[in-house]
């Protein structure tokens, strides 16, 4: 029976790195899937509900879990250039790629209609973890927030514009000076949520990422952006792979942000 590695985040704020024969969490961090709390209660979001079962005695939330912060989007910067380097990436299990599933397949995302986003959470502010990403993937990151741009001739901004919904648009969470959406109380909850009800519209994909490593990376290789490698050294290759991809019609991120949204408003505590 293969193993799969648990989905929940240690209190260094880190993925777990054990691995799970059966489902997608482990014993210690089974009580962040978001199904698992509060017998009887859903979440509804965007025409989507969220079950959740508290059958017996659970482990309360930890104090991490209950802490306010920011839910953002990003994507790789690469990902919105029309041109040059840096588009191609190794991934798989996304849902316009079945005939490959669990198959890792070479893509250039500058080719395709789908975005390849990331939701992520900070108890900072957006800013400061893009920058902490940044710093360990050694890849240029851009935060996706439903707001205009500020005019900029640059082939990153222009075309990141495009994927902006317009100013017309509201979402109460919204906190345009932090590009993030704001959540009083339980802020590593609303991510999970937000996650499942991305992977029921969306699907999720994963990808290799050439940069990132748990040990600290040559100086030489801090300027490497992404790189198609051969299948044979995958699994000699000391390379994160990172989950929670989500392939995103580029005309459909207002409703990415609409979901977010929804999720930071609810008036159920996220405990």
């Amino acid at each position: 029976m293969s193993s799969t590695q648990c989905l929940g985040t240690t209190r260094k704020g880190t993925r777990c790195l054990k691995k799970v024969a059966n489902g997608q969490w482990c014993v210690y961090h089974e009580n962040q899937n978001p199904g698992y709390s509060q017998k009887g209660t859903s979440v509804r979001t965007g025409g989507l509900t969220i079950a959740s079962d508290n059958k017996g005695a659970k482990p309360l939330p930890s104090v991490e879990l209950l802490k306010p912060g920011y839910i953002y989007v990003y994507t790789l910067s690469a990902f919105l250039l029309k041109s040059g380097h840096g588009g191609w990436v190794q991934t798989r299990n996304l849902v316009n790629l079945n005939n490959h599933r669990n198959e890792w397949v070479d893509v250039d995302m500058k080719s395709l209609k789908i975005l390849l986003v990331k939701v992520g959470m900070t108890t900072k502010t957006p800013e400061v973890r893009i920058l902490q990403w940044e710093e360990k993937c050694n890849h240029k990151l851009a935060c996706l927030y439903p707001t205009k741009h500020n005019q900029d001739k640059s082939s990153l901004l222009a075309a990141f514009k495009k994927l902006s919904i317009g100013a017309q648009q509201n979402f109460d969470s919204y906190d345009s000076l932090r590009k993030g959406f704001y959540v009083p109380k339980g802020v590593a909850i609303a991510e999970r949520r937000i996650h499942v009800l991305l992977k029921q519209k969306y699907g999720r994909g994963e990808i290799h990422c050439t940069g990132c490593s748990e040990k600290p990376a040559p100086e030489s290789d801090t300027s490497k952006f992404w790189n198609v490698f051969r299948a044979k050294e995958l699994k000699v290759a000391n390379y994160n792979i990172h989950n929670e991809w989500f392939p995103v019609p580029r005309k459909e991120l207002d409703d990415v942000y609409r979901i977010i949204d929804q999720v930071c408003c609810s008036k159920q505590p996220h405990t």
